[in-house]
C-alpha cells in the first residue's frame, strides 16, 4: 500500500460554493447559511482510495479581493488546485483565468488543476461548453457539480485524486 499526501488549493470568487463543495465531500453535509471564509480555511480528509492511503489537505482560499495580498503565500507547495466558479454568475467564470494565473505564478512547482462549475441545481447562465473550452485550453479537467444536491461531487474529487496519485 502506498501513502500519499496532497495539498490542494480550492480557489475562486466569493460565494461560488468552495466551502460547500468541501463540506459536501468531506462530511456529506450542506448548509444554506453563507459564511464567508476569512483568509484561509484548512480542511483535511484521510481515506483509503483503492490500494492507497491518501491524506488530503484542502486550503479553502477566501475569494474576497480584500485577501488578495495574502493569498500567494498559501499557494506554495500545493500539488493540486480546484478552481471553482458559480454557473449562475458569469463574472465568477470570467475571473477563473485570474485565479489560475495567480496560482501558477504563486507556486514554484507545476500545479495540476481541475475546473469546477458549481450550483448546477440552479438556472445555469454560463454554458457548459465555455467551461469545457477553458479547461481544455489550460490542460485541466472539468466537472459541473451541485454542492446542495451532491451531484457529481464524489465523481469530481475522486477523478482528481486518481490523477494526482498516478502522476506522483
Amino acid at each position: 500500500m502506498d501513502r500519499f499526501t496532497f495539498k490542494v488549493i480550492v480557489a475562486g470568487d466569493y460565494a461560488v460554493g468552495k466551502t460547500s463543495l468541501l463540506n459536501r465531500y468531506i462530511d456529506a453535509k450542506f448548509s444554506e447559511n453563507y459564511l464567508p471564509t476569512l483568509g484561509v480555511n484548512m480542511l483535511r480528509k484521510e481515506m483509503q482510495h483503492g490500494k492507497n492511503q491518501v491524506k488530503l489537505m484542502f486550503w479553502d482560499i477566501a475569494g474576497q479581493e480584500l485577501f488578495a495580498q495574502v493569498r500567494e503565500q498559501f499557494y506554495q507547495g500545493s500539488q493540486g488546485a480546484m478552481l471553482v466558479y458559480d454557473v449562475t454568475r458569469p463574472e465568477s467564470f470570467a475571473n477563473v483565468s485570474k485565479w489560475y494565473q495567480e496560482i501558477v505564478e504563486g507556486n514554484k512547482e507545476h500545479v495540476h488543476c481541475i475546473l469546477i462549475g458549481n450550483k448546477i441545481d440552479l438556472e445555469q447562465v454560463v454554458p457548459t461548453e465555455e467551461g469545457k473550452k477553458f479547461a481544455e485550453e489550460n490542460k485541466m479537467f472539468f466537472f459541473e457539480t451541485s454542492a446542495r444536491t451532491g451531484k457529481r461531487i464524489d465523481e469530481a474529487f475522486n477523478y482528481f485524486i486518481d490523477y494526482l496519485i498516478n502522476i506522483y
